[in-house]
């Protein structure tokens, strides 16, 4: 096992942001990048490291599978905080996910935990089987709306400016399960969406213009999507990724109220303080 930290002008750098952000992430050009191999140069991890003033901000940190095995996570961790040694850095942070091993990776390398939000969870049964839903979203037309996947190119280009405008990334967006509307080459209103192992996830809610049918329509293309996917069941997850509470009230309102949204945490904050 080795480590090394990418060169600016490394060729690779591209293909590690292009990862990155398939899992939503972004981090600016100059950021740190460390790389942990085997001796033929496979890549078994990698993290991103961004250094402020008396700060670390570990931007990225992922284990592919092999690496597990290896111990390379412990490995990177003691990697990075070797390269803070001599500098003014007095504390690490870095957000990660509450699943596959990360919290007692951190947790053993002497990092504190806590969580990072509240979430709303509901299973794909539950909202199809919700009267209220059957009546606003199952089964109906979606007007203007199309799967990010089925926009032309001009759409893709409104749709990538706005995202930039809002500072959210525009690279490794799940184009067949997210939705925007669309009137006159206008963006409406857009749902991001991004399918994982435990389910559905709902990213960014958004509506443009005063008009509630425009964001309910979006969702009624979800549900279409949805519905033609194979591999979501009626146990299949649908999270809502915000603490936002007036994208809680409009889940409710679409769902019903008499649906049990599970609030969750997918997400940890783990903090270390560097002697």
């Amino acid at each position: 096992m080795k480590s090394y930290w990418l060169s600016q002008e490394s060729k690779y750098r591209v293909q590690f942001k292009r990862y990155a952000a398939i899992y939503g992430t972004q981090f600016p050009d100059d950021a740190q990048i460390l790389v942990v191999t085997d001796d033929d140069e496979k890549v078994w991890a990698f993290s991103v490291l961004d250094v402020l003033h008396d700060s670390a901000e570990i931007l990225f940190f992922y284990i592919f599978n092999d690496g597990w095995e290896m111990g390379c996570g412990s490995y990177m961790l003691d990697e990075i905080e070797n390269a803070l040694k001599d500098s003014d850095t007095s504390l690490i942070r870095c957000l990660i996910p509450d699943y596959a091993g990360y919290p007692n990776l951190f947790a053993e390398s002497g990092f504190d935990i806590f969580p990072a939000g509240k979430e709303y969870a509901v299973t794909y049964g539950a909202l199809r089987y919700s009267e209220t839903y059957a009546k606003r979203i199952s089964g109906k037309k979606s007007e203007g709306v199309k799967s990010v996947s089925e926009c032309s190119s001009d759409e893709l280009q409104t749709l990538v400016a706005y995202l930039k405008q809002k500072g959210l990334p525009d690279e490794g967006i799940d184009k067949d399960h997210s939705v925007a509307s669309f009137t006159k080459g206008n963006l409406n209103a857009l749902i991001l969406c991004e399918k994982k192992a435990e389910g559905i996830i709902i990213d960014f809610i958004q509506n443009n213009t005063g008009d509630a049918k425009h964001i309910l329509n979006c969702f009624r293309k979800l549900d279409h999507v949805l519905s033609e996917c194979s591999d979501v069941t009626d146990d299949t997850k649908i999270y809502i990724a915000t603490d936002n509470g007036s994208n809680r009230k409009l889940a409710e309102t679409l769902i019903g109220d008499n649906v049990n949204m599970e609030e969750i945490v997918r997400r940890l904050i783990a903090v270390k303080l560097l002697a």
